[in-house]
């Protein structure tokens, strides 16, 4: 946008300098024209020609309205200065048409710009507020990856443990019953040696007594 602004300005100043140049160069032949003329007094001459018609007897026949020499050339100035005027106005009415729609185009440009400028803002908070969300989760996603890798190698080694104590298990498992019985029987006979050593006690009491 700024590109093209700048482009369109330099056409603008380039467009206005010229016409203001013509303008100039125009002003300054119409009155090198018209000191001209006015110093050999053409003007005066073709002016007073065409106030006042000249007049002629009843009957007569009119000479042809043919002029040579200074007053023709009058007549071509005065046709060249006006020109020269109208050429002039139209480039002065031009330059403010120039002017007023470089105006025009600023003001659009400047409303178009800060349109831009605030859609470019707008884009870079969310932007950046997406860059700090996606920061966010990387993070997150790390920490998560960190636990799994940490389950993972506590798993590792609950199943190794597992794994290691497994035939001590199963054995322990298997012969519970067989060794539940062998304790109880050795349950059972230390019961008797104890009952069996303390009635003999007894008997030996009552023997001595």
């Amino acid at each position: 946008m700024e590109k093209v602004r700048e482009a369109e300005k330099k056409a603008f100043e380039e467009a206005k300098k010229d016409d203001e140049d013509s303008v100039a160069l125009l002003k300054t032949a119409k009155e090198a024209i018209m000191a001209y003329y006015e110093k050999h007094d053409i003007t005066a001459a073709y002016e007073a020609l065409v106030q006042k018609d000249p007049e002629f007897d009843r009957g007569d026949l009119a000479p042809d309205a043919k002029f040579s020499g200074k007053d023709k050339r009058a007549l071509q100035t005065k046709s060249i200065v006006s020109l020269m005027g109208n050429i002039i106005e139209d480039l002065k009415t031009e330059i403010a048409n120039e002017v007023a729609a470089e105006e025009e185009a600023v003001k659009a440009f400047e409303k178009a710009l800060k349109a831009a400028e605030e859609l470019q803002a707008s884009l870079e908070t969310k932007k950046a507020n997406l860059e700090t969300a996606i920061a966010d989760g990387k993070k997150d996603k790390d920490d998560e990856e960190d636990k799994k890798t940490a389950n993972e190698k506590d798993l590792k080694s609950e199943v190794d443990y597992k794994a290691k104590i497994k035939d001590d298990c199963d054995f322990a498992i298997k012969s519970w019953q067989s060794r539940y019985d062998k304790r109880k029987a050795e349950m059972d006979g230390l019961v008797e040696a104890k009952d069996y050593l303390a009635g003999a006690k007894a008997h030996e009491k009552y023997v001595s007594a």
